[in-house]
């Protein structure tokens, strides 16, 4: 996974799922670049929404985290 030279990752459309989200979540915790990331369209459910809240504890540049269109808070 290579982070673009402006601190952006698109990943959306790529069908994480929460496995995938807690995958990442969990390399993302070391970055030090990352500003924006795009994960809309993963079939992210709440499992993988808690990962990626803690990567936004831990990260000190990322500004903007994009999750429309995912499976977060649905019954």
């Amino acid at each position: 996974m290579q982070i673009a030279s402006g601190g952006n990752l698109m990943l959306s459309g790529r069908g994480l799922g929460d496995a995938g989200a807690q995958v990442l979540a969990e390399v993302l915790k070391a970055s030090a670049t990352l500003k924006i990331l795009r994960l809309d369209e993963n079939s992210i459910g709440d499992a993988g929404a808690q990962a990626l809240a803690e990567v936004l504890k831990a990260s000190a540049t990322l500004k903007e985290l994009h999750l429309s269109e995912n499976s977060i808070g649905d019954a």
